[in-house]
């Protein structure tokens, strides 16, 4: 694993090593500026994994950084670190995108919890990052079920449809209202007998998994032969969470 990189952008050299001292035993790669633009120059070229940011500089403050990352995609979290003991000056780092705030110590004693803060600021960027991968794959996927031709349905565990893609409506004819909370058996054609459907129940059951061919009974009686595909969605510990199924029409020059 590569060690993490802290910038630290403080003027005062006295505050830069007891950040320094504070952070010798944890083996990351420490940088440092003095100033706003330096400190915003090394964060452009060396991808620091944390900013430690003094809130007055030289040539602005902990805001005016701020505000300059603030629209920059994967910028990394920011504690801004002041001697002034201000409420108000909290409430604004805050405002501009600080994850935390914390009063130096002239006797450094704020350097025992820049470990601890850092270490925080850093899960908490990791969750958050995890967290946008998960969405932008719950959103292509969703994009990906609105627009492919194949109708996509998928049922709680005890096989009430949880939703419905567009497909599957277009091709059931039932709209995605009408099918939540119902069970995919109200479009069993009477061209099957039970014994059919007690087969692919238990094959479900056993294998966790079912293809074929049968009869699909739309809402408004019209019946169609199609391909279907029953897949059962386990957890890690293996209990069932889902069923998906994957329905698709089969064409009369398919047929012959």
């Amino acid at each position: 694993m590569n060690p993490k990189t802290v910038l630290i952008v403080d003027d005062n050299e006295h505050d830069r090593i007891i950040c320094q001292r504070a952070l010798a035993e944890t083996g990351w790669q420490l940088i440092e500026a003095a100033t706003v633009s330096s400190g915003l120059a090394l964060l452009a070229t060396s991808k620091p994994d944390v900013v430690l940011l003094d809130f007055r500089l030289p040539d602005g403050t902990g805001i005016d950084f701020l505000s300059k990352i603030a629209d920059t995609a994967n910028s990394p979290p920011v504690i801004v670190l002041t001697g002034a003991n201000d409420v108000s000056i909290a409430v604004e780092a805050m405002k501009a995108g600080a994850v935390d705030f914390y009063v130096k110590d002239m006797f450094g004693a704020h350097g025992k919890i820049l470990k601890w803060a850092i270490r925080r600021a850093l899960h908490e960027s990791e969750a958050r990052v995890t967290a946008s991968h998960a969405e932008q794959e719950i959103r292509l996927a969703k994009s990906v079920l609105r627009h492919i031709t194949d109708g996509v349905v998928v049922t709680d565990p005890l096989g009430n449809i949880v939703s419905a893609n567009p497909a599957y409506c277009a091709l059931t004819g039932y709209t995605a209202e009408q099918l939540h909370n119902e069970n995919p058996k109200i479009l069993r054609s009477e061209r099957h007998d039970a014994g059919f459907f007690k087969a692919m129940s238990e094959a479900v059951s056993q294998t966790d998994f079912w293809q074929g061919k049968l009869w699909i009974r739309r809402q408004d009686g019209e019946e169609f032969l199609a391909n279907l595909t029953i897949s059962a969605i386990r957890n890690d510990i293996n209990v069932l969470e889902s069923h998906i199924g994957v329905l698709n029409r089969i064409t009369e020059s398919s047929q012959s």
